[in-house]
């Protein structure tokens, strides 16, 4: 049976990026935290939640598990190695998981960061500056401002600038783990990696 404590634990990590997002947000609307007590309360259980859920459906624990479990085990040093990358078995069985199941928690995490980061911004400045009966209006006259969706000052603040660090070196992973998946490809004649994969698919990815 599988521990509790990744979920635990990824899920904290989720709470707390969202969290630290929201307040970085709420800043950036010229909101003080303290002026919405219970608002604050709420979004906290709310972004809990969201956190809980998030990290259930992004990360397979048993791939976690394995991961650590592994972490002791010897190769033989004539032990088979795929004849691309020169890996051993076990990286593809408990490493290659591991870091694509990683992947796949930080790369959506910061987006969803971003997207709340700008939904709170801009549904406080909406409420606060624009007025909804505004905003309404414009949606029934199919004359709404497109440019009202963008955030003024938002390419500034040090929030963004940390999930933009998080965004790129995520997608340059998400292309680097993509050359594995090489080995598994389908082919007329053959699965795994054929010449032109080795030689032209691998030199542009």
């Amino acid at each position: 049976m599988v521990p509790h404590y990744p979920i635990a634990l990824v899920t904290l990590v989720a709470f707390l990026l969202s969290y630290l997002a929201h307040a970085r947000r709420l800043h950036l609307a010229g909101i003080r935290p303290r002026d919405v007590g219970l608002y604050s309360r709420l979004i906290a259980v709310g972004l809990a939640l969201v956190a809980l859920v998030f990290a259930s459906v992004s990360i397979d624990y048993s791939t976690v598990m394995r991961f650590f479990g592994s972490r002791g085990l010897s190769t033989s040093p004539d032990a088979w190695k795929d004849p691309v990358f020169s890996h051993a078995l076990p990286f593809y069985l408990f490493d290659q998981p591991f870091y694509s199941d990683l992947l796949g928690f930080v790369f959506p995490l910061a987006i969803l960061s971003a997207l709340v980061f700008w939904a709170t911004v801009r549904g406080w400045q909406l409420s606060g500056n624009l007025r909804f009966s505004h905003l309404r209006g414009e949606l029934r006259t199919n004359t709404l401002n497109l440019g009202r969706l963008l955030l003024p000052g938002a390419a500034r603040a040090g929030f963004v600038r940390v999930i933009a660090v998080i965004l790129l070196p995520g997608f340059a992973a998400w292309v680097f783990l993509g050359n594995y998946q090489l080995l598994y490809a389908s082919h007329p004649l053959m699965t795994g990696a054929d010449y032109v994969d080795d030689r032209i698919t691998l030199p542009l990815r």
